[in-house]
């Protein structure tokens, strides 16, 4: 399985890896820390070793991760896609 983490924050990005590999041992783990690398990221890989997760932060710098989800939706690019946010929902309101 293979499980791409988009966040700002390394700190978090090496928490969640540290944890999902500790639980899982056959886990591939992809860390990016903006959405239009991960959309890069995935398009390129998409046939030949697809990701199965997408975590992403939903407020990054730059494109979102809204954003993200809405484009890979636009490209028929279907990929499980957890959204998060350690902000109030009340800022995702306006997006």
């Amino acid at each position: 399985m293979r499980i791409l983490i988009v966040d700002d924050s390394y700190d978090f990005l090496e928490l969640m890896e540290y944890h999902l590999k500790e639980k899982f041992e056959s886990i591939e783990v992809i860390l990016v820390t903006q959405a239009e690398e991960a959309e890069s990221m995935i398009k390129n890989c998409f046939s030949t070793a697809p990701i199965d997760l997408i975590i992403c932060d939903a407020l990054l710098p730059g494109m979102s991760g809204l954003d993200l989800l809405s484009s890979l939706k636009s490209q028929n690019i279907y990929i499980k896609f957890v959204l998060i946010t350690a902000h109030d929902t009340e800022l995702l309101r306006g997006h």
